[in-house]
């Protein structure tokens, strides 16, 4: 077991060059290539704002053509109420008396143009008296509904002639009831009989009481039957009591937890196994790179306002490989220094856990600021450790992860910068167009997309939290 472990570090050394220390992945950069990443995501910027200017302009011009195409011209209101008036709108052709609800708006009467159409700011008034000395063109009907009655005198009395008319159609009264004639026949109607609904009042009534007796029969011939099948119940004999015995002098129980060669036996590391399974999701976000790439990842998704694509499971996933591809290198020490020889028995259990945990802490120390150990020493009333080997697990685990969300949420702000750009600049280009029931985010998804494609985002976030942990493969 030990030579193929030897074998499979000897083969990883080979593809990875070396692999005792993640600070051994770093490849060579120099200041071009940054410039012409930071060139790359500049240009891309650059054109996908081109494009929204084009498209804002385009949109623009077509709006002021339609706008201008047609006119309508508010010529006055008169109140009715809280929550009603009569407006009148002129267009092009001719003049439409409104009456505005909270309900909607309903077209009451259409007036001819007459001669106060050349002053729009004319008064209610007069533009009602100009117009009852002609004839009124009704409005056209646009439901079943009854056409709306000619404009009179009394603008407020026409409206609720309009609003009666409309209900009374709408809301036919009910179908009168076929019974009813017959009840006021003289009399014609049998006396025995009687009405419908009379009529069949008892008979269910009668149903009624005969269920009732039937269940009542049942339950006392129940009843009887079990009286008569249960009889007395018979006496036991009574048993004299027993004389106690002495217990059995048995041999010692032992449980031999190594077997024969002194290496734990097979059921000793299955329960190991298991143990290690179930706390094994609790290791992976503790005390691994997992929590750090999630939440990138996760804020990357954000950023490009895709809130369950990809889903979670697919995310997950990309973290738990991403982790093991960065922690390969501590977990084959792990095994090599602590794992093999336990299973050999040349180590006991304690020996093994605390020389395991010894890889494993280098590598979490070297992603830990000294911040948040002092900290965490701070908050549990101690001094700061003197070194490294002197700080305990318990103090350890949690600034790791203090340290690994701080640096998760850095390199989450600046994927959020350029995304944020292209918000702002379609939300104005939506708000000069007047469209501002719109949403900004349907219109800028699109453009984030074809940004984060050109970029090569997956790619780029990928190298970038591979280098952040000492290099990428």
């Amino acid at each position: 077991m030990a030579v193929s472990s030897r074998t499979a570090r000897s083969s990883w050394s080979t593809r990875t060059t070396r692999c005792e220390s993640p600070a051994s992945w770093r490849t060579p950069r120099s200041e071009l290539d940054d410039l012409l990443l930071a060139l790359r995501v500049a240009v891309s910027l650059a054109a996908v704002l081109g494009v929204l200017w084009y498209l804002q302009r385009r949109l623009s011009r077509r709006t002021a053509g339609r706008q201008e195409q047609q006119t309508i011209t508010v010529l006055g209101r008169q109140g009715l109420g809280a929550k009603a008036q009569l407006v009148i709108v002129q267009t092009d052709d001719a003049r439409y008396v409104l009456g505005v609800t909270e309900h909607g708006v309903n077209v009451v009467d259409k007036l001819p143009v007459g001669p106060a159409a050349a002053d729009p700011a004319a008064p209610f008034d007069s533009i009602l008296t100009a117009a009852q000395g002609t004839d009124a063109e009704p409005a056209p009907r646009t439901s079943d509904a009854a056409p709306a009655p000619a404009l009179r005198a009394d603008p407020a009395a026409a409206l609720r002639a309009h609003r009666r008319t409309a209900r009374a159609t709408a809301f036919p009264p009910p179908a009168a009831n076929p019974f009813a004639s017959l009840t006021t026949l003289g009399g014609l109607w049998p006396r025995g009989i009687g009405s419908p609904r009379r009529a069949t009042r008892p008979a269910s009534r009668g149903r009624r009481t005969g269920r009732w007796m039937l269940l009542i029969a049942g339950v006392i011939v129940v009843s009887g039957v079990l009286a008569m099948t249960i009889g007395t119940p018979a006496h036991a004999a009574t048993i004299g009591p027993t004389p106690p015995t002495p217990p059995a002098v048995a041999p010692g129980i032992t449980i031999d937890i190594n077997g024969i060669d002194g290496s734990p036996s097979a059921s000793i590391l299955t329960l190991l196994g298991i143990t290690l399974l179930s706390v094994a999701p609790a290791l992976l976000l503790m005390m691994s790179a997992f929590t750090k790439i999630f939440v990138v990842l996760a804020m990357t998704r954000n950023a490009l306002s895709l809130p369950t694509i990809p889903p979670n499971q697919v995310l997950a996933g990309l973290a738990l490989f991403l982790s093991l591809f960065i922690m390969w290198p501590v977990l084959t020490d792990i095994n090599h220094l602590a794992v093999q020889p336990y299973v050999n028995g040349d180590m006991t259990f304690a020996h093994a856990i605390d020389v395991g945990q010894g890889p494993l802490r280098d590598w979490m120390l070297s992603f830990t600021r000294q911040e948040d150990l002092a900290l965490m020493a701070r908050v549990a009333g101690q001094a700061n450790p003197a070194d490294p080997a002197s700080v305990p697990m318990q103090m350890l685990i949690p600034a790791f992860m203090i340290s690994e969300l701080r640096a998760a949420f850095v390199i989450g702000l600046v994927i959020f910068v350029p995304f944020l750009v292209i918000d702002l600049v379609v939300a104005a280009a939506l708000m000069s167009m007047g469209m501002m029931m719109l949403p900004p985010v349907m219109i800028s998804l699109p453009f984030k997309i074809l940004l984060f494609v050109l970029v090569d985002g997956w790619g780029l976030i990928v190298k970038s939290l591979l280098e952040s942990y000492g290099g990428a493969g």
